[in-house]
């Protein structure tokens, strides 16, 4: 279809040229209006390009409008998915950081020193001879720490209870020997007492701590024989303070 509109805008443009060459004047009239030096059908052929050209321009604005469209819906899909993926980019970042942060902390956790590591625990062998063997089957590494140290810590318990025990009474043994000791230091002190008040009646008596005879009773160490025989006695004595009301 171009080639013929070509050729006839060649055809015009020769028809024009010889126009002019005869005579100037139809020559001006035809380059204000080309088609008047055109036979009618070739007036005709040329109108019938014409509108076919008219209608190959209007198909090809109507292509280059939705050639614009595709190619603004294909620039608008590219953005949705570039946006997509720095989203996904930017996900797979942080994923990322994470994991070299829960890296890190694990790192940490196996190099952290616990008071655990310091405890000393009954050994594996002990500890596995003390339970079924399905129960030792079924537990890993950590299970069977957590076992060991839960049997340390009741054990501990256990020893702490008993001592505290111990501990009371032994305070109860020893506030009753401290009661005991009192008392017969009291009891020492009465006897000391007692003895002394004989003093008097010795020297009423004449009766001397130096002399004496044995067949005179009371006489020579009789006082002190007795007093040293009532001291040995008490202090041989299993001897029960008063009560203490």
């Amino acid at each position: 279809m171009f080639e013929q509109l070509r050729s006839a805008i060649s055809t015009i443009a020769a028809a024009a040229d010889a126009v002019s060459d005869g005579d100037p004047n139809s020559g001006a009239a035809a380059a204000s209006n080309p088609l008047a030096a055109l036979s009618p059908s070739q007036r005709s052929e040329f109108e019938s390009l014409l509108d076919s050209v008219s209608v190959e321009l209007l198909e090809l604005q109507r292509l280059n409008r939705s050639a614009y469209l595709h190619a603004r819906g294909a620039k608008n899909v590219a953005a949705e998915a570039k946006q997509e993926m720095d989203k996904m980019f930017l996900l797979l970042q942080n994923l990322n950081y994470e994991r070299l942060h829960l890296r890190r902390e694990v790192a940490k956790c196996r190099e952290l020193e616990t008071i655990y590591q310091l405890v000393e625990l009954e050994p594996v062998e002990v500890f596995s001879a003390s339970i079924a063997s399905d129960e030792l089957a079924a537990m890993n590494e950590h299970q069977l720490m957590v076992a060991r140290l839960n049997r340390e810590m009741t054990e501990r318990k256990r020893l702490a209870d008993e001592e505290s025990s111990v501990r009371k009474q032994r305070e109860e043994l020893q506030k009753e020997l401290d009661d005991k000791n009192a008392y017969l230091d009291k009891l020492d002190r009465d006897l000391e007492a007692a003895f002394s008040s004989f003093k008097p009646l010795q020297d009423q008596l004449g009766i001397s701590e130096g002399g004496g005879g044995e067949g005179g009773g009371v006489g020579g160490n009789g006082v002190e024989v007795v007093q040293s025989e009532n001291i040995k006695v008490a202090e041989g004595m299993a001897v029960d303070p008063p009560a203490v009301s």
